[in-house]
């Protein structure tokens, strides 16, 4: 059983994952991960109109990859690789009952792009292309396993020990030693082979086990020649029980696919946040980057830090400045009582302030006090396409608990042009939404109290259409060539019928049908990038298993 240890929980929220996704998995019952800068996901009432029976369900189509009940993909973190620009084959992650272990849970890893080309690929037979890690998987919400980039974390069920694995490797390997009362997570970079895992330290080494969380930050290559790979790079103070709605610690690579790795941390519970870089196995080439600074990243074209200086413990609201990278040095202010920012280009930067002004800079560093106002009245941003398209939010419903039941959705250019409100009501299932490859629509959920409609709006005209109506809160892009989307929910045994509505030559949907993928759907991905779709069937019949449906013309 994968251990809890004091303040892990917390510890992870901190350094947690946003944006880590790339193809993550959904549940036809509402299940599987969310994302964009809105919090919890959890709605309340699951989505669309439920029966309770499965007779007459469509069969599957597409290639099975692996037969057997129970099987599913990853949905606790993205199920399949998605480094952007990876010309190599796909793979995607999935679990099911052990073959020689019957009470523990198998992880299996398989070539997707071979299996969607026809190529005939059986995992559970001899063969590099699906291949089995452990007999003995584990996660939880604590210890997701994950790809980002092209690789793939995971966890031992027994020792909870953090390993690595990416295309290429016949085994997985082990990424840090875990001392019986410690605990670790780990995360890849979303470019290359770097990995970075934060390791509790075992209570003797705890200085206020009670209070504050001392932490080992590890990082390196996974196919470094060293056992475990990651070396220690600082041991820090990751959480204290004294903090409010702000935190104090993050790791990650700035620059992904650099030799680079950066961390912030305090040096005591009421000190100073400091930033720190070096180079993975050089700490002589640590620096001190800045002091005081919270929320920090680099910009896509790794020419520029920014981060929130003077920030509110109880508001998190802070003053966004920007530096040269790596030095940082002479940072710039650009904005005040900001909220929330990201970078939507390469080099330019959007914010949100607390008086909800969406405030955009075209150039942070010639001009970094000369904004452009895109829009007012602004709660939070939902996505972005970054290549200049944001999808944002005005109003936000809630349920009793504050968890968010809803919202309403626009969408806009950073140079002022497509402007759709997809809807001005509170009405839109916000964790349901998805650009196209191409960024010219958007697929999405809209709901009412008793059913839920699946959207596509294409932004040229602001076109609403519907893909399907009393669907599942579950809808998703291949490419620019369709919409999947799930209908039908079977409450019985938590699946539902996947369905593909096809795009025309003119960005609006096919006058066509739905087509029907499969019923009894259990768990579905879309890989980044490709026109394929990999889906489980658990319907409890022979047609149970794992499938992939490509879509290629």
């Amino acid at each position: 059983m994968l251990r809890h240890a004091p303040l892990a929980v917390a510890i992870l929220f901190v350094i947690g994952c946003m944006g880590c996704g790339g193809g993550s998995s959904a549940k036809p019952d509402a299940g599987g991960t969310g994302g964009g800068s809105l919090g919890g996901t959890g709605l309340g009432g699951g989505g669309g109109v439920g029966t309770g029976g499965s007779a007459g369900a469509a069969m599957p189509t597409g290639a099975r990859v692996f037969q057997g009940q129970q099987a599913a993909l990853l949905d606790l973190g993205a199920p399949c690789t998605n480094q952007e620009g990876a010309t190599g084959d796909r793979w995607c992650a999935i679990i099911a009952p052990s073959p020689t272990m019957p009470t523990s849970a198998a992880l299996f890893v398989f070539n997707v792009t071979k299996a969607a080309t026809s190529a005939s690929i059986t995992c559970g037979a001899t063969g590099a292309d699906c291949l089995k890690l452990t007999d003995t998987f584990g996660e939880d919400p604590n210890h997701a396993a994950m790809f980002r980039g092209d690789t793939l974390v995971y966890y031992d069920a027994t020792t909870a020990t953090p390993f690595g694995w990416r295309p290429g490797m016949t085994a997985g390997k082990a990424l840090a030693t875990i001392d019986s009362d410690a605990d670790a997570f780990c995360i890849p970079s979303t470019k290359g082979t770097a990995i970075y895992c934060v390791r509790l330290l075992p209570t003797a080494m705890q200085t206020d086990p009670t209070n504050v969380a001392l932490v080992d930050v590890l990082a390196g290559h996974l196919e470094d020649a060293a056992t475990p790979p990651l070396a220690r790079v600082d041991t820090v103070i990751a959480a204290s029980m004294s903090d409010q709605a702000v935190t104090h610690f993050q790791v990650g690579f700035p620059v992904p696919g650099s030799e680079t790795v950066a961390w912030s941390a305090r040096a005591s519970v009421s000190g100073a946040e400091v930033l720190k870089i070096q180079t993975m196995g050089n700490d002589a080439s640590r620096a001190t980057v800045a002091t005081g600074v919270n929320s920090w990243q680099v910009s896509p074209d790794g020419a520029r830090w920014y981060w929130l200086s003077g920030i509110d413990e109880t508001t998190a609201v802070g003053a966004l400045q920007s530096a040269p990278f790596p030095a940082g040095t002479g940072p710039v202010a650009i904005a005040s009582n900001v909220t929330q920012f990201e970078n939507p280009s390469p080099s330019s930067v959007l914010v949100i302030d607390t008086a909800k002004n969406m405030t955009f800079f075209a150039d942070p560093a010639g001009a970094p006090t000369t904004g452009q106002s895109l829009d007012t009245g602004v709660t939070s941003f939902l996505s972005f396409d970054f290549k200049g398209t944001v999808a944002y939010v005005k109003m936000i419903a809630r349920n009793s608990d504050t968890s968010v039941r809803a919202t309403d959705l626009f969408v806009k250019k950073t140079d002022g042009t497509n402007v759709c409100a997809l809807t001005s009501a509170a009405d839109a299932y916000p964790f349901a939404f998805d650009f196209t490859a191409s960024g010219g629509a958007a697929a999405w959920a809209q709901r009412t109290i008793t059913s839920a409609s699946m959207q596509y709006t294409r932004f040229s005209d602001c076109m609403k259409m519907t893909v399907g109506a009393n669907a599942v809160f579950f809808v998703q892009t291949i490419a620019d060539k369709g919409i999947v989307f799930l209908d039908g929910l079977d409450n019985t045994l938590g699946t539902a019928t996947a369905k593909l509505r096809a795009i025309a030559s003119d960005g609006a949907l096919s006058a066509d049908p739905a087509m029907v993928v499969s019923g009894q759907v259990g768990s579905l991905a879309v890989p980044p990038g490709t026109d394929m779709l990999v889906y489980s069937v658990n319907g409890g019949g022979d047609d149970d298993g794992i499938y992939v449906r490509g879509f290629a013309p």
